[in-house]
C-alpha cells in the first residue's frame, strides 16, 4: 500500500479520536515487533491504544482483523504498560 495513503489515514483517524476528546501519549510506539500507532487518554482517564488500518477502498470490518493482530496489540499494550509510568486501571483497544 502507498505509504502516504497509509500517513493519510493515520492522520485522519488521529483528528477524529482528538474531536472525540482523546489525548495523544505516546505514538509509534514500537518494542521488537510489537507495534502501537497511537496511544490516548479519554475524558474519563482511560487509556486508549489504538491502531489504524487504512485501506484503499474496502469494506474491512473489525470482525476481519487477523487474530495475530489483535494479540499483537495486547501484547504491545502490556509492554507499554510496563515500561511506562502510568497508573491508569482502566484501558481498552481501538482499531479503526
Amino acid at each position: 500500500m502507498n505509504k502516504n495513503l497509509v500517513n493519510i489515514g493515520k492522520l485522519i483517524a488521529f483528528e477524529y479520536l482528538r474531536s472525540l476528546g482523546y489525548v495523544l501519549i505516546d505514538r509509534a510506539y514500537r518494542k521488537s515487533h510489537y507495534y502501537i500507532d497511537f496511544v490516548m487518554k479519554r475524558s474519563d482517564g482511560s487509556i486508549r491504544f489504538v491502531n489504524v488500518d487504512t485501506n484503499s477502498g474496502s469494506n474491512e470490518s473489525i470482525d476481519n482483523v487477523k487474530n495475530t493482530k489483535k494479540s499483537n496489540l495486547l501484547r504491545s499494550s502490556q509492554i507499554w504498560l510496563e515500561t511506562k509510568d502510568y497508573s491508569s486501571s482502566h484501558f481498552g483497544w481501538d482499531y479503526i
